[in-house]
C-alpha cells in the first residue's frame, strides 16, 4: 500500500491502532501497569533521529509493540533516551509516520529493545 499517514494528534493515533487492532484481529487484555492496551505487531520500518538528522542515516527497525501513546522496537544500533526521533512503519492502512522521544533503550543479546513515547498534540 502506498498511502502515507503522518500521525500528529492523539486522535489520529487512537483511529490508526484501532484500525491495527480490527485487521489483527486482537483481542484487548488488561495490563495493570499500562495506560494503553499494546498491539503486539512485527512489521518494519526506519528510525530517523531529529536532533542531527543530517549526520546520521535512518535506522533499520523491527516493531515489537504499538499503542496509542507508544511504540516499542527492536535496534541493531542503541539510541539514546531522550532523543527526538521520526518513526515510519508499515501497516495495512499504509505507511504510518509519528515523532516521538525515547524512553528506554536495553542491550538485549546484541540487539536494543528501544520504546517511544509519542509527540503527539491534542486534536482531531
Amino acid at each position: 500500500m502506498n498511502t502515507k499517514i503522518r500521525i500528529e494528534t492523539r486522535s489520529q493515533m487512537e483511529r490508526v491502532v484501532k484500525q491495527m487492532k480490527k485487521a489483527a484481529k486482537a483481542v484487548e487484555k488488561s495490563e495493570w501497569r499500562r495506560k494503553h492496551w499494546r498491539l503486539n505487531v512485527d512489521v518494519p520500518g526506519t528510525v530517523e533521529m531529529q536532533e542531527n538528522p543530517k549526520t546520521a542515516d535512518p535506522l533499520t527497525i523491527t516493531t515489537r509493540n504499538i499503542s496509542e501513546e507508544g511504540l516499542g522496537f527492536w535496534s541493531d544500533q542503541p539510541i539514546p533516551k531522550g532523543c527526538k526521533i521520526l518513526a515510519t512503519i508499515e501497516t495495512d492502512q499504509g505507511t504510518v509516520e509519528v515523532r516521538g522521544s525515547i524512553t528506554h533503550c536495553t542491550g538485549i543479546i546484541g540487539r536494543f529493545m528501544v520504546g517511544v513515547l509519542f509527540d503527539l498534540i491534542e486534536g482531531t
